[in-house]
């Protein structure tokens, strides 16, 4: 009989249990289209990215990671080449309110770097979740960027799978 109630038990908790059927919009590969930087005094200036840097993706999977695919130029031949790809990886989580954690993994030669971003982002989807800008806020979070004439900076993605 004790077998049976734990059994009974356990289904009604799985049953109970908050199911997730729908697809988060962070998940798949996304394409850098512009970046700004929002001055002190107010003023933005948009940056469209360079043609191999147009190539750069933020790639999020179901499970939880990510990889930053950077592509940049090789100032000696002109060629766009990929960063190594465990240069920038991670990973993110949906948090309380519908806001992300993203933790980075930046590899610089034999070294590590974690930076946790948490509160002060925002990500904002438009255009039936094919959007994504995500918003930094340095002066909210206490990080000085340029001298601390930059108070906040946002980078906005379309979705390409």
């Amino acid at each position: 009989m004790k077998n049976y109630t734990i059994l009974i038990a356990i289904l009604i908790l799985f049953s109970c249990s908050e199911k997730t059927t729908e697809k988060d919009p962070l998940i798949g590969s996304w394409k850098l289209i512009k970046s700004a930087n929002i001055y002190k005094k107010k003023k933005t200036v948009e940056h469209p990215p360079s043609p191999c840097f147009s190539e750069t993706r933020f790639i999020f999977k179901k499970d939880g990671t990510f990889h930053y695919k950077w592509i940049e130029k090789n100032k000696e031949t002109g060629e766009c080449y990929e960063k190594p790809k465990d240069f920038w990886t991670g990973s993110w989580k949906v948090k309380k309110g519908g806001n992300y954690v993203i933790t980075n993994i930046f590899k610089y030669s034999k070294e590590n770097i974690v930076v946790s971003i948490d509160s002060t982002n925002t990500y904002t989807f438009a255009d039936n979740n094919n959007r994504l800008k995500i918003y930094n806020d340095f002066e909210k979070s206490g990080t000085s960027v340029l001298d601390e004439v930059v108070i906040a900076d946002y980078v906005i993605y379309e979705k390409v799978d």
